[in-house]
């Protein structure tokens, strides 16, 4: 997994393949972040809905330009607000199982999946 993805999430990475071994993949120096946007859909029972789209911040889409060309034909992974700003470009981490509710600092994630919001 190391030599597949880019560790975008500011923080380390568990991944559990699917014999149980535990794969960790340092930070990096990339922090792809995030503004956002909300538009109220309606209104129901006095609650508002809202659609709260993502989009990337000017330093992120520098840094994902960076990632790409130091590091062609590996996945960019970030968080899960990362992967919906940069839909196709950026992958989000699915929980291994068991590890769904942990706490971040004991999550793991499934070694051979990724969130992708295309």
């Amino acid at each position: 997994m190391k030599q597949k993805i880019v560790n975008a999430t500011g923080h380390e990475i568990t991944f559990e393949d699917d014999r149980g071994r535990v794969i960790k993949v340092p930070p990096t120096k990339y922090i792809l972040s995030v503004k956002s946007e909300e538009v109220v859909v309606r209104k129901q029972n006095g609650i508002s809905l809202i659609r709260r789209t993502f989009y990337p911040k000017q330093e992120a889409i520098e840094q994902l330009e960076e990632i790409k060309r130091l590091h062609p034909g590996k996945l960019v992974v970030g968080s899960i607000l990362a992967a919906q700003a940069f839909p196709g470009e950026v992958y989000s981490l699915v929980p291994a199982f068991g590890f769904e509710t942990a706490a971040p600092i004991h999550r793991r994630a499934e070694a051979n999946r990724l969130v992708t919001f295309e």
